[in-house]
């Protein structure tokens, strides 16, 4: 396995044809299919029906409603060019771009489509984020950070995903996520002059809104970020364990310049990193069709994939022919509401219980979920239920990051081992309805220093954040009712939060918002919690000795959570299509469709329940390790 050896598409709109069986994928972030002509036939696809009238569903799934449809058939006489690739990649996001360098390197011929008009996506890359998360590559391992065992990492991504994952999608990502950022740096190296021609002088705003001029031209020199807490702290001595589960200092974070005034800022300059790699591909022979909108797979009589049908922005169907291989990189589905109904069924549970209506749930004008659809019409299938997205955080973290501080429900009840982060967005949903508050006192340092690397965890990679989080802090004190907005301490977005601060816990349980007897209750809540800190053991929910931090010297710091009744799905879905350990898609007998590989969101096995971190940024770096070896293997690398 390891190779370091070597918006939506309007359904039933196409013009009835027999000369090609189909099934539809699209681009990058899936735009607007044509809007005219007849329904399009069920006759000659390969694929089962889709809905079953008595039951109102999709056979397979159990949400309702028809979501996936019928695969649309494009007339030959409608196709106005034809080309011929090895290797045609569906999309050019963290996923695309990759598998279309994996597959250049590899030598074949490659096209990517790309929805994006190339001035929008050029200008913005197309990708969000700002780190990228791997592990053992030279560049960490050189500064200290690994090797790590890889095994143990695997195995902790498992632990995470309650085994619902698949561990060789997921001991693909951490055994090649190295050598992959290693390609990665490399390729940025060999632009240096280009990009100091390029680079040098960009005009960017500040935090006050005024336009500077900074140097971009190094995105990776000495200053560069890597997620990390714990100051002092031998990078040997990873992971930390806290909880019960286990996280590491295995990332690059693409921060930018130090923005210092703004309690919410992101400055990712990940664009000006990836930027190259579009480059490297298009002098390796590339061919990037932007404003095309890919539509069909193509498929022979044997149901392997063949290629794949586009359309240009001027409307124009053109066919391209893939000899070795198609790559879906179309990412996920959190702008089809349709599919995000009926697919996200745990979510959409709790969010009907809270009055939350079908058409308020989905994210519009996103990722529309139609390369999950047209592998399903090739036969593939999406992961079962429960299906996760990405749903950041654990309950409150205040401007300090997610860590093991006190967390008290909406009856001022102390609810869960608050070290365990993986477990508690989960429990908090279990919870009365009504806000989290997390509370700590002048002591609140000794708990953000032993925080795990969650996603969202505080972050000493750049100190300066904690710097100017303790000043704010030192503020706080005498702000009554008001409270201040203290800068954070975590990732790349540094969000804050407003923090009250008190000399009683009586006048801190006000400011929180509990009244009446919720106020003597706040008060137990914390006596009680302090006689299991001052006993050394937490018997009433196991939380880490270390962690036992009592809250019992002024001044007492608290803020408000938010509450997750009535959610809807947040940034993107993390369900994906089932497949094998060379990224072939499997069908329901479990056997891979030929000529077709899938990567980054539109790809399963890697998160089960939900995203889940043992480092930060793994979600950018398995789409950017997944897409480079979907690129190779399409290409004919097959690895080890």
């Amino acid at each position: 396995m390891d190779l370091k050896k070597s918006r939506n598409i309007t359904r039933r709109n196409f013009i009835k044809a027999s000369a090609i069986t189909v099934a539809a994928v699209t681009g990058a972030n899936a735009s607007e299919g044509p809007a005219s002509g007849p329904p399009a036939t069920e006759k000659n696809i390969s694929t089962t029906k889709t809905l079953s009238a008595s039951t109102g569903r999709v056979s397979g799934y159990s949400g309702e409603g028809d979501w996936l449809g019928s695969a649309p058939v494009i007339p030959d006489a409608d196709i106005t060019k034809t080309l011929d690739v090895d290797v045609l990649v569906l999309g050019g996001g963290h996923a695309g771009l990759l598998a279309a360098l994996g597959a250049s390197d590899a030598g074949a011929k490659v096209a990517v489509i790309e929805k994006q008009a190339e001035k929008a996506f050029e200008g913005n890359m197309g990708r969000y984020g700002e780190d990228i998360g791997h592990v053992n590559s030279k560049w960490l391992i050189k500064r200290g950070y690994g090797p790590y065992n890889t095994g143990e990492i695997v195995a902790e991504f498992v632990k995470r995903s309650a085994g619902r994952c698949n561990p060789d999608i997921i001991r693909l990502f951490v055994e090649n996520s190295g050598p992959m950022f290693d390609r990665m740096v490399e390729v940025y190296e060999e632009y240096k002059d280009l990009r100091k021609a390029n680079d040098s002088k960009v005009e960017r705003q500040n935090s006050d809104g005024k336009t500077e001029v900074y140097d971009f031209s190094n995105v990776m020199g000495d200053d560069m970020v890597i997620n990390q807490t714990q100051k002092g702290v031998n990078p040997k001595d990873y992971p930390i364990v806290l909880g019960g589960y286990k996280t590491w200092p295995c990332n690059a974070q693409f921060m930018g310049p130090i923005l210092r005034k703004s309690a919410r800022i992101s400055a990712s300059v990940l664009r000006w990193f990836q930027k190259y790699h579009v480059q490297k591909t298009k002098d390796q022979g590339t061919d990037w069709y932007y404003g095309t909108t890919a539509l069909v797979l193509t498929q022979d009589s044997s149901g392997s994939v063949t290629g794949a049908i586009a359309q240009d922005s001027a409307g124009k169907y053109i066919k391209f022919n893939a000899k070795k291989g198609v790559v879906i990189a179309t990412g996920d589905f959190i702008g089809n509401q349709e599919m995000c109904w009926a697919l996200l069924n745990e979510c959409r549970e709790w969010a009907e219980r809270a009055g939350t209506k079908k058409e308020q749930f989905v994210q519009v004008g996103l990722r529309n979920g139609q390369g999950h659809k047209m592998a399903c019409w090739a036969g593939a299938m999406i992961e079962p239920a429960p299906r996760g997205y990405m749903s950041l955080g654990a309950g409150t973290d205040g401007p300090w990051g997610v860590g093991p501080m006190l967390q008290l429900n909406g009856e001022a009840k102390r609810f869960c081992n608050e070290a365990a982060s993986p477990q508690i967005s989960q429990i908090i949903l279990r919870q009365p309805k009504g806000s989290i508050r997390l509370v700590t006192d002048k002591k609140y340092m000794k708990s953000v220093v032993i925080a795990g690397l969650e996603h969202g965890g505080p972050n000493y990679g750049r100190p300066e954040y904690y710097e100017d989080m303790e000043e704010d802090m030192k503020k706080v004190p005498g702000t009554g009712a008001k409270g201040m907005d203290v800068r954070g301490c975590r990732v790349a977005e540094r969000d804050g939060a407003t923090v009250y601060g008190a000399n009683t816990l009586e006048e801190l349980a006000g400011y929180l918002g509990y009244q009446g007897d919720l106020v003597k209750t706040f008060v137990e809540s914390i006596k009680h919690y302090n006689e299991l800190c001052r006993a050394g053991v937490d018997n009433d929910y196991g939380k880490d000795a270390k962690a036992m931090i009592p809250i019992d010297e002024p001044p007492f710091y608290g803020c408000v959570g938010r509450m997750m009744w009535g959610m809807k799905p947040f940034m993107v879905t993390v369900a994906g299509i089932m497949a094998d350990n060379k990224l072939r898609p499997l069908n329901k007998e479990g056997q891979p469709i030929k000529g077709l590989f899938v990567c980054g969101n539109t790809l399963g096995g890697r998160y089960g329940l939900g995203y889940s971190t043992p480092f930060a940024g793994n979600s950018i770096g398995m789409a950017c390790t997944h897409g480079w070896l979907a690129g190779r293997f399409a290409a004919g690398i097959r690895g080890a």
